[in-house]
């Protein structure tokens, strides 16, 4: 009865004895070991990597903000259905509304010009879309939808105007001396109107914007020319101008993102199974 070994990344490792006359040998108990270990961190990868897309949500929007305005009385400190503290948005955050924003019947009118908004900083590198549905506009009247620099109506970049029974318009802003984009027609009732904003370009001011009425693109990305400096999502009304209704801020990760996160999940991985051998 003799030894053998073999030689495994650079080191030896101990097989067990071997009977010449039979050619065999006995498998000692740390290659079964070192066999095992292997096999644990390959399943280990896979678990984890299961739990991973395990918790990725169903759909890959995210929502920041969401409102469908339950209940009776003014819109002014309350609290939307849903609040993120992530990617901008502040969990807990209650509307900040003058006092021509109320709410009845699941949905928000103003009765007297007055801007309702959210506190908002978009963070780089993902897909934002500010969305609400809008009815009921009378005529020299409007509704705005807006990512917006602070209070007011002239705050608001690359913002829709809801304006008279069957016409909307983008401006690029801040201001309305921007290039005005419209006239959209459309049949009159509720209509959703979407703002998307894209902050994965590097630079602020090449972050674009695109608006949509509808399932119809009226405005395609559009970089903005300068720094947007966002800090609010908003909406805006003149005197009985309309109604407000299902109000919502979500986000898209940008999938490269989502990737880094799974190659860095691997990547430790990988280390923890070479400290283990």
């Amino acid at each position: 009865m003799r030894r053998e070994s073999v030689r495994v990344d650079s080191s030896r490792v101990f097989l067990g004895p071997m009977d010449a006359s039979k050619g065999v040998f006995f498998p000692n108990r740390g290659v079964r070991k070192c066999v095992m270990s292997r096999k644990f961190s390959i399943l280990l990868v896979v678990a984890a990597m299961a739990a991973f897309l395990g918790v990725m949500p169903a759909s890959a929007d995210i929502i920041i903000y969401q409102d469908t305005f339950t209940g009776d009385g003014a819109v002014h400190g309350t609290t939307p259905d849903v609040t993120l503290g992530l990617y901008g948005g502040t969990a807990g955050a209650t509307w900040v509304a003058g006092a021509g924003w109320t709410k009845s019947g699941g949905i928000a009118t103003i009765g007297a010009e007055a801007d309702a908004y959210l506190p908002f900083v978009p963070q780089a590198g993902w897909i934002y879309t500010l969305s609400a549905d809008v009815d009921g506009i009378s005529a020299g009247n409007f509704i705005g939808l807006m990512f917006a620099r602070g209070p007011g109506m002239l705050t608001g970049v690359g913002w829709w105007i809801c304006r008279d029974p069957d016409n909307s318009y983008v401006y690029h802003g801040p201001g309305t001396t921007d290039p005005l984009y419209g006239p959209f027609s459309h049949a009159g009732g509720v209509q959703t109107y979407s703002v998307i904003l894209d902050t994965r370009p590097a630079s602020p001011s090449n972050w674009t914007y695109t608006c949509k009425l509808g399932g119809t693109t009226c405005v395609p990305a559009t970089a903005f020319g300068f720094d947007p400096a966002i800090t609010q999502v908003k909406m805006y009304g003149l005197a009985s101008a309309g109604s407000v209704d299902n109000f919502k801020l979500t986000v898209i990760p940008e999938p490269s993102t989502l990737a880094l996160l799974a190659t860095g999940l691997i990547g430790l991985l990988c280390y923890a199974w070479r400290k283990r051998k």
